[in-house]
């Protein structure tokens, strides 16, 4: 039998009175790798934050790994949209990853060699390893991604959580980032935010759009009734928050329309 690896039943959560998320329903397998795409404001960086334990539903349940959000976040780590740092602070590579083992360990207890080993293992998987001591402000956009990806690694999550992880890198290396994640998806549940539903639908296994509802059907195949039915407009794809007209053409799609 297949472990649920996140369940939310009945869940409604917003910030004071107002609902930002309503009758929320879904079951995340072990091992899947969802992808959540909706228009800004539609709830999706809102839901991250409730399976992070930031904050608590209104009404309704959450289970991570079959246990409550206070006990099952420690399963899960996070990569956000942005990372802001001081480029002025020497910090190197390998540093920014051991913060991913701080929860991992008592107040003020050293590093050990276990500790340098998952460090080690981490950057090797994002292929950062031989940057180990490169300061982290002579990265470029992507290999900084690629670190961070590394240290939430390190915390050895079962779920990875993560908010438009190629918003600041180029197509190129979207590829890349995105090529890796399916390679972590082989041991690790991944669940994404993104606006680029045609940039992650050959990576994902199931998709979920949201506004202020999900609607989610356990595959990756969308029907052009339900983004309309989202995004109130006859849509195929989104695009940075925008939804846009596009035709498939020989496995690929060509837009032939604007901001709608």
């Amino acid at each position: 039998m297949t472990t649920q690896a996140i369940e939310i039943r009945n869940l409604w959560a917003g910030y004071g009175q107002e609902f930002v998320l309503e009758n929320i329903n879904i079951a995340i397998k072990e091992l899947d790798f969802l992808g959540l795409i909706g228009p800004n404001g539609g709830g999706k960086t809102t839901l991250l934050k409730i399976l992070l334990g930031l904050i608590k539903p209104m009404r309704g349940e959450v289970k991570i790994m079959g246990l409550s959000v206070s006990s099952g976040r420690r399963y899960i780590s996070y990569v956000p949209q942005y990372v802001e740092f001081d480029r002025n602070f020497p910090v190197r590579v390998a540093e920014v990853v051991k913060m991913g083992r701080l929860g991992k360990r008592r107040l003020l207890q050293p590093y050990n060699a276990k500790d340098k080993e998952i460090v080690r293992n981490a950057l090797e998987q994002v292929e950062m390893w031989e940057w180990r001591d490169r300061p982290l402000a002579e990265l470029s956009g992507g290999q900084r991604q690629r670190v961070y990806i590394a240290r939430a690694l390190a915390s050895e999550p079962r779920i990875l959580l993560l908010d438009e992880p190629t918003a600041s890198v180029d197509s190129r290396m979207s590829h890349n980032i995105y090529e890796l994640l399916s390679k972590l998806n082989k041991d690790i549940t991944i669940v994404i935010v993104s606006h680029h539903l045609g940039e992650i639908s050959n990576y994902i296994k199931t998709i979920g759009c949201i506004n202020r509802r999900l609607h989610y059907y356990g595959d990756k195949n969308l029907q052009p009734e339900t983004l309309e039915q989202i995004y109130k407009c006859p849509v195929d794809s989104i695009t940075c928050g925008i939804a846009r007209r596009v035709i498939p053409q020989n496995n690929s799609r060509k837009e032939v329309g604007d901001r709608v």
